[in-house]
């Protein structure tokens, strides 16, 4: 994963401001190409502990970063562009079916699991935070904010049980999280779906 000791600005050009997993502004490299950028900023200089979580989470499931900039006590991470948040989805008129939610809590859970086997979180799964591209891809946003726990399995129920009410959010418009992890209307739903969101809730 390239360092570099300068302003990204120098390498891309803004082209406008995004929410995907946070505030980004989308780019394109200079000379322009077609391929679109998410350049987020954060303030800090701890450039070398950023990349080094960075380089550990390195999988289908998690936003790939390209590059890693810093510049003037700030630090801007270069990743792929996504077209949507989980949050967008959720504001549209056709809200996805069950079998779209399971495919994503599927993806969202294999990428999970990987942060468990590294004994990992993620502690900010939401809504805003799982993002879609165009072609169906299902990655986690802000791999840099995950953190190291050790043998401290609550920290990894926190991350089951944030899918559970991202899930729940998606299939019943209204849910908050922080609520009750179960269907108002579990008629609506089939018993492996009021099954899962069970083991999320056990999990916590």
């Amino acid at each position: 994963l390239p360092l570099r000791r300068a302003s990204p600005w120098k390498y891309y050009t803004k082209v406008y401001r995004r929410e995907l997993g946070g505030s980004v502004v989308v780019a394109s490299r200079i000379p322009a190409t077609s391929e679109l950028f998410a350049v987020k900023y954060t303030a800090g200089s701890e450039v070398n502990d950023h990349a080094q979580t960075l380089r550990q989470i390195r999988h289908e499931n998690f936003l790939t970063c390209i590059e890693i900039f810093a510049y003037e006590n700030a630090i801007y991470t270069i990743s792929e562009c996504m077209a949507i948040s989980l949050m967008d989805l959720n504001g549209s008129a056709l809200p996805p079916n069950e079998t779209q939610v399971a495919t994503i809590a599927h993806e969202v859970l294999t990428g999970l699991d990987f942060l468990a086997a590294r004994d990992m979180i993620h502690g900010d799964i939401t809504c805003s935070t799982i993002l879609l591209s165009l072609r169906g891809d299902v990655k986690i946003a802000n791999p840099e904010g995950c953190m190291d726990i050790g043998l401290r399995t609550h920290g990894l129920r926190k991350d089951t049980e944030a899918l559970g009410f991202v899930m729940l959010q998606l299939m019943e418009r209204g849910s908050s999280p922080g609520g009750r992890l179960a269907f108002e209307h579990p008629d609506k739903w089939s018993e492996q779906a009021e099954k899962f969101l069970h083991l999320t809730a056990s999990s916590s």
